[in-house]
């Protein structure tokens, strides 16, 4: 009789236990969702064809809203440890919705002397994280030496797409009073699980986003 009092008490406390991890894990997801679901408030929602993301000196169309630490330890560590060398790093712009399950996310980051650099990222709302970012738009020049990054993202029928223009020019003679430049072109799927460069041919992309290209002139 004893014997069997015994096990009766073990079989209940091991449930008891098991009902307590339950709701520890069920209470910490939900917690962990409520920080992203927070973080996704800080944006404004944004919905567009064609919509260009540049890099300009007072940050008047991509100033954003800055966020505070719980927000930004969602983020990759490396964009983390940027923000807290030298806060405010961190500013959410605008969101949008990729498919079902991905959000993008435009946000301005820290550079090499402000938070100049305008990225996309992307949260996946099925495993809740953020799993994957690229630098959309970037302006600077230091000692003769410059580059501007302005892209355009793109809505298609069943994807997104970004087109990216990367202009750098450097002063090969100091006494020279026009700079040497260069253009370089990529076009990126976002729509995937992974980012996917679909061309990255200089000549032909010149030619199919003529019309992009010159509006930024």
């Amino acid at each position: 009789m004893k014997n069997l009092l015994y096990l009766i008490i073990a079989i209940t406390l091991f449930s008891c236990n098991e009902k307590s991890k339950s709701l520890v894990k069920v209470k910490t997801e939900i917690k962990k969702e409520n920080k992203y679901s927070e973080l996704l408030e800080k944006f404004e929602n944004i919905s567009f064809d064609t919509l260009k993301i540049f890099s300009e000196e007072n940050f008047k169309k991509f100033k954003g809203r800055e966020l505070d630490s719980l927000n930004v330890i969602l983020f990759p560590k490396e964009i983390t440890i940027q923000h807290f060398n030298d806060p405010p790093g961190l500013f959410a712009c605008y969101k949008f919705s990729i498919n079902k399950e991905t959000i993008g996310l435009i946000m301005r980051t820290p550079s090499e002397y402000l938070p100049s650099s305008i990225k996309l990222f992307i949260y996946d709302s099925k495993n809740n994280k953020i799993k994957s970012y690229m630098e959309l738009a970037e302006s600077w020049g230091d000692a003769g030496d410059g580059m501007q990054k302005t892209s355009w993202l793109i809505k298609k029928v069943n994807k997104f797409e970004v087109f990216t223009w990367v202009n750098e020019s450097s002063y090969e003679n100091p006494e020279d009073s026009i700079p040497e430049s260069w253009d370089s072109y990529f076009l990126i799927d976002i729509s995937k699980s992974k980012f996917d460069t679909i061309s990255n041919d200089t000549n032909v992309l010149a030619k199919k986003y003529r019309s992009l290209i010159k509006s930024n002139h």
